[in-house]
């Protein structure tokens, strides 16, 4: 009887060891994947839009002169006195992913500037943030501007959709430098959004796999992901306009 409990025991101590390893290996897979995503290729080119004034610029990140970041910079028209509008793309795109909206503000006259965060398109890096360093491929973006003179300092947009909607709330928490923040189709925060998430792109069940996800994320980035909160990045802002937009039909955010 008891070799039979014996044996009975090691099985059970076996599979569970098996099931720990394999929530262990998937939770470490899934938090490598969404930190170190390969770059897209561009899915988009401004001649689409019938645009060949524009430029293809590069750049250093705000924090790290090494890191170059590369952007299409569209002048403004002289009759718009300098206004420019920084478009920032979302996890895993890249900067054509905004063209189809910044069409708009550029026909009217509006200078642009779209950028590939880090890790992504055609910029340095190999890491995501998830907006806790990309703020300051942003202050890079300004410090670019900066550089053009037919670019006003003080007559600078911005918008961001998905994570970009999170950088760019960050950006201006940070900077207070632009005049209006659009943010579509962004999260509350980053637990929230991974929340919801893992059970749409794992089939798997949250509440398991959140706090390990996070945990191995923060080891491979430094940050604390949970610390990643637009609402509170929204509360440092000196009454600048933002504009937010969503979609009811939108099941990941």
């Amino acid at each position: 009887g008891n070799s039979n409990l014996k044996k009975i025991t090691i099985i059970v101590l076996a599979i569970l060891l098996i099931l720990a390893g394999a929530v262990l290996y998937i939770s470490y897979s899934a938090a490598d994947s969404l930190v170190h995503s390969p770059h897209e290729k561009p899915q988009d080119v401004p001649e689409n839009y019938g645009y060949t004034i524009y430029e293809n610029v590069s750049f250093p990140a705000g924090d790290d002169p090494n890191l170059i970041l590369k952007a299409w910079y569209f002048p403004p028209s002289p009759e718009k006195n300098g206004e420019t509008i920084i478009y920032v793309h979302g996890f895993q795109a890249e900067r054509s992913w905004l063209l189809s909206q910044a069409r708009f503000m550029i026909d009217e006259g509006y200078g642009a500037l779209m950028l590939d965060l880090r890790n992504s398109g055609e910029s340095d890096g190999d890491t995501t943030y998830f907006s806790e360093k990309e703020w300051h491929d942003v202050e890079g973006a300004v410090n670019y501007l900066s550089t053009r003179p037919e670019v006003n300092g003080n007559m600078l947009g911005i918008m961001g959709r998905s994570m970009g909607g999170g950088v760019v709330i960050r950006a201006q928490a940070e900077l207070q430098i632009f005049n209006f923040v659009i943010a579509q189709s962004t999260c509350t925060n980053i637990p929230d959004l991974v929340n919801d998430v893992v059970p749409l792109s794992t089939r798997l069940p949250s509440f398991r796999f959140l706090p390990l996800i996070v945990f191995f994320a923060k080891q491979d980035t430094g940050i604390d992901v949970n610390a990643v909160n637009s609402v509170e990045q929204l509360q440092r802002f000196n009454n600048t306009p933002i504009l937010i937009m969503h979609g009811t039909q939108d099941d990941w955010i």
